[in-house]
């Protein structure tokens, strides 16, 4: 499954950074400058590259601050009702000793066992959208090797969550660490 990446029409440079980063750690994910295309020219786009999905990366006073995903088919497309908040982000280039695959093929999420409802419906839509497996752990070390990277999301005090893109081998944090604020359905 292909996705496309993209942001609002007017990006800032941390909005660009924060596309870029997320597109090293999704496998199958295409970077595209978005320019002045509406929602039907992306989903036109999308499917002139046998993409199914693409996300939106909106700006909020100049940092990521909501995503958005479209989901494409044949003759159509639907714009997801599923929203997720965002109220910071940590980039790659912020995090010191993050360790990059430089190859990804494979990825899980993974919360842990009983977390919250809201953070279980988390995972599971983007499980649901991105098409990848979700997993309820113990701890993290339960799934070394299971994937290349592994989408951790934490339950966070001043958040709802936090989702953490974690090396499969090394356990080093591998992309952009996400605070989520809220999920919207």
């Amino acid at each position: 499954m292909k996705i496309i990446i993209t942001t609002c029409r007017r990006p800032s440079r941390r909005l660009r950074s924060f596309v870029k980063d997320l597109v090293r750690v999704l496998p199958g994910s295409i970077r595209i400058t978005r320019g002045k295309q509406s929602l039907e020219d992306l989903a036109s786009l999308a499917l002139s590259l046998d993409a199914n999905l693409v996300i939106i990366v909106d700006a909020l006073k100049g940092n990521p601050g909501r995503l958005r995903f479209v989901k494409v088919y044949r003759y159509s497309y639907e714009l997801v009702p599923f929203k997720v908040i965002i109220s910071g982000v940590k980039l790659i280039r912020e995090i010191p000793l993050s360790d990059i695959p430089t190859e990804v093929r494979s990825e899980v999420i993974a919360t842990y066992e009983g977390a919250s409802d809201k953070v279980n419906v988390l995972c599971e839509k983007l499980a649901d959208l991105l098409n990848f497996p979700y997993i309820e752990v113990k701890s993290l070390n339960e799934l070394k090797g299971a994937a290349d990277i592994i989408m951790w999301i934490v339950p966070s005090r001043r958040d709802l969550a936090r989702i953490e893109f974690v090396n499969g081998r090394s356990s080093n944090i591998a992309g952009p660490i996400i605070r989520v604020k809220k999920v919207i359905t």
